[in-house]
């Protein structure tokens, strides 16, 4: 496309930021949302309410960065004046995703967040083209016409590929593969919709009832020991009304608990400091196998493929096409089931907790650091879901050291502060550097790439923490509260 290679690694991972927290179907979001829940809230059991509340959070931070990016982007590429020029454009792109980023991270959940939010984006700059032009082109040197007699030093194939126009089927088949996704994680996410599961989520009084809910008495689950074999329906949609879930597999982890399966005492407990009294801190695993993220996803892909092989595509491209994403995944899982690992062990072993009385010290200011945690989390790992799952549960437990103006400081604001603030600490991860550098086939360049992003790194990392010290003192009630 005509881009200086550096610049345009550099343009990449600026733009890789206030998406970030929401990127992968909101699986940062969600990882944060499951080590939490027995911080923020009562029990694992408080885990979809608690990633909800999370979601909001961030979805009430980000969107402030959502319609800065886009202009921020055009000015370290051509300058402040040609920003300007095209700023109708600018403004559109950033105000709209902000707007369906803000909207459905509060009134959906984090799953949909990012595709929503880049697909009516993209729909809104496209129908914005149709009625307004820039009154000049901005272009490369290399599209630019050399100078008499000049030879010009390489070829830019932008104008080349800009004439090159898909038909409109194609283009529809394409845009055909997120409608799918979309809907199938609707689907999935019905049970955390108001509409079906009442508000608060689960909360069975406000819930559609039969018949306009017609599987508000599915069962499944009970006791908590067993996988469910057979799902039923409720006696009675009078008497034994609730909201709606898909089945899930809940059981408390071997080893951890003593006595009966009817009355079981968990063997870990937290101690003061961190609560007031000895209180039980049980390991509860829960595996969502219908409507977890990976899972529509995998149904996404499937349906997906159903209308492709409609089209003629033959069936063994889905299995060659899973093998070849295992493969190429492989690393990237084991990498973060070793993560999650850590993280479990420094929860349930106190560790976490001790590092949350040491940055309770910090006090009044910790919501500043809060952005900093988070971002050196990423810079570490390389990941915003890693840097939750390490740095996350910290950042909870802090906040419930902290008192200001005789309250505690909000957990859910910590915790997504973590996320909001590390997705700003991704541009300069080594990790992301290095792929950065390869993917301009600049391999060695990582050092000009990070000297180029660092200072932007910084600036963004504070912004994200003056953005949550003025929700904790300004306006506090844009906080989202739990239970």
């Amino acid at each position: 496309l005509g881009f200086e290679p550096i610049s345009a690694a550099v343009l990449a991972l600026l733009a890789n930021t206030a998406p970030v927290a929401f990127g992968s179907i909101g699986i940062p979001v969600v990882t944060l949302g499951l080590l939490t829940a027995p911080i923020i809230g009562h029990s694992a059991n408080d885990q979809t309410q608690v990633t909800l509340a999370l979601s909001a959070m961030v979805g009430r931070q980000l969107p402030i960065f959502s319609i800065i990016i886009p202009g921020f982007l055009i000015v370290v590429l051509a300058g402040w004046n040609r920003m300007v020029e095209v700023l109708p454009a600018v403004l559109t792109a950033g105000v709209v995703f902000a707007v369906v980023q803000f909207l459905v991270s509060n009134f959906i959940g984090p799953e949909l967040t990012d595709v929503l939010a880049a697909l009516v984006s993209m729909a809104a700059v496209a129908l914005l083209l149709r009625v307004w032009k820039p009154k000049t082109l901005w272009g490369f040197a290399a599209d630019r016409a050399p100078l008499p007699g000049a030879v010009p030093r390489f070829r830019s194939v932008g104008a080349a590929v800009a004439q090159v126009a898909d038909p409109p089927a194609r283009i529809v088949r394409a845009y055909l593969m997120y409608v799918i996704l979309v809907v199938v994680i609707l689907i999935g996410q019905m049970g955390n919709l108001p509409f079906f599961s009442g508000s608060p989520p689960g909360n069975v009084k406000n819930a559609l009832h039969t018949p306009a809910n017609v599987t508000a008495d599915f069962k499944c689950g009970q006791p908590a020991y067993a996988l469910c074999p057979s799902p039923w329906i409720g006696p009675s949609p009078t008497k034994d009304a609730s909201a709606f879930k898909f089945p899930f597999w809940r059981f408390q982890w071997p080893g951890s608990y003593e006595g009966t399966s009817a009355k079981p005492k968990a063997l870990i407990s937290q101690e003061p400091p961190i609560v007031t009294k000895e209180t039980a801190y049980p390991i509860t695993f829960t595996w969502d196998f219908l409507a977890a993220a990976g899972s529509l996803v995998l149904f996404a892909s499937i349906a997906a493929f159903i209308v492709m092989a409609i089209r003629g595509a033959p069936i063994s491209l889905f299995f060659t096409t899973y093998g070849r994403t295992l493969r190429q995944l492989a690393l990237p899982i084991m990498t973060i089931a070793f993560i999650l690992g850590i993280a479990a062990v420094m929860n349930f072993s106190g560790m976490t907790s001790t590092l949350a009385l040491l940055m309770a010290k910090t006090g009044a200011v910790f919501p500043f650091f809060s952005a900093v945690i988070g971002a050196l989390g990423v810079f570490l790992t390389g990941s915003d879901t890693a840097s939750n799952t390490l740095f996350g549960p910290m950042q909870a437990f802090t906040a419930k050291q902290i008192v200001i103006g005789g309250h505690h400081l909000n957990p859910i604001l910590t915790a997504g502060t973590n996320s909001s603030g590390g997705v700003m600490g991704k541009m300069i991860s080594p990790q992301n550097l290095s792929v950065g550098a390869a993917g301009v086939n600049r391999v060695g360049a990582e050092g000009e790439i990070f000297r180029r992003t660092i200072g932007y790194s910084l600036l963004l990392t504070a912004a994200v923490g003056i953005v949550a010290m003025i929700e904790v003192y300004l306006i506090p009630g844009i906080i989202p509260t739990f239970g």
